[in-house]
């Protein structure tokens, strides 16, 4: 669950953008550096989107201030809280690709900032992006999940090793933030811009020096990227869960592994997809999943089952 909450990050979703071209001397820039495969050779300009996820009030946020407690509260969820994102379309530092970096000439405009009792809140993550009609911002994606013109091509936080910008402002301490800070050790980041880096097992580290790191991804982990990642209640894989005897008229069956399927509701987004549940089928005598088959699957189950021998 903890490495979960750390996804709590967001990168590019669809939306506008804003450009910070040509505006002067900036107030803070954050370090980029990239890992994994190396890019491919842009098709226009590679160029980088900055996102603020900013966080609200909700149940959660309320419950934790009043208590502190995960066992009354339960973890946070992105239900729980509400949330903004906004975007920021950035020029690629020449280091690129090997680094770059993202400078910012101002605070984020508190008119699109969410506040708890005037505490202040927003994470921030970074995708890198081949800008194909250099129009100088990404497109947005279509009704299929695809960008209409512009690919993305490496985006933040997709593997055990996780970063996220954090930007807070206020008289007192946002409760989420208070809660991560609980469930990671990580100390608790100066007002203003810093950075955290958190690993499972290693530890965290948390200030204005720490590098953001992006990571070239499948056109899974960029599509759900895209759609503002797990704080913004999109996650692929589930845990299993027994399948409904019926399903809503909207919902949509991709077949999985052996005797699995995953559900998603189509209500018109190109993010839909992007907010799946996982059901899966039990062997005989099993116990892993909650499905005898020695009773047929529900009918909308169109994928093989495989009843053993």
């Amino acid at each position: 669950m903890r490495r979960a909450l750390l996804l709590l990050l967001l990168v590019a979703a669809c939306g506008p953008v804003r450009a910070a071209d040509d505006r002067g001397d900036p107030i803070f820039t954050f370090t980029v550096d990239l890992r994994g495969e190396p890019l491919p050779e842009p098709e226009g300009e590679l160029r980088a989107v900055f996102g603020w996820l900013s966080v609200g009030t909700g149940p959660w946020v309320s419950c934790y201030e009043r208590t502190e407690s995960f066992r009354e509260c339960g973890l946070p969820s992105a239900d729980d809280y509400e949330t903004n994102l906004v975007l920021f379309d950035v020029p690629a530092d020449p280091r690129f690709p090997s680094g770059l970096e993202i400078p910012f000439y101002d605070f984020p405009d508190s008119s699109e900032l969410l506040e708890h009792d005037g505490a202040v809140l927003a994470f921030g993550g970074v995708a890198l992006y081949d800008d194909r009609n250099l129009n100088r911002e990404l497109d947005p994606m279509g009704v299929d999940g695809a960008s209409s013109v512009d690919m993305l091509v490496a985006v933040s936080n997709v593997t055990s090793r996780r970063t996220l910008a954090i930007f807070q402002e206020g008289t007192k301490t946002h409760p989420l933030l208070t809660g991560l800070e609980a469930l990671t050790s990580c100390s608790h980041p100066a007002a203003g811009y810093s950075v955290a880096e958190y690993e499972a097992g290693v530890g965290c580290e948390v200030g204005p020096d720490v590098s953001l790191l992006v990571t070239s991804a499948d056109p899974v982990q960029i599509g759900l990227a895209r759609c503002g990642g797990p704080i913004a209640g999109f996650r692929i894989d589930e845990r299993a869960k027994r399948p409904p005897e019926q399903l809503p008229g909207n919902a949509v069956v991709e077949c999985g592994a052996q005797n699995e399927i995953f559900v998603w509701l189509d209500r018109g987004s190109a993010c839909d997809r992007y907010r799946r549940t996982r059901y899966a089928l039990q062997s005989e005598g099993g116990v892993l999943f909650p499905w005898d088959l020695r009773d047929d699957p529900p009918d909308y189950w169109r994928c093989e089952v495989v009843r053993g021998s």
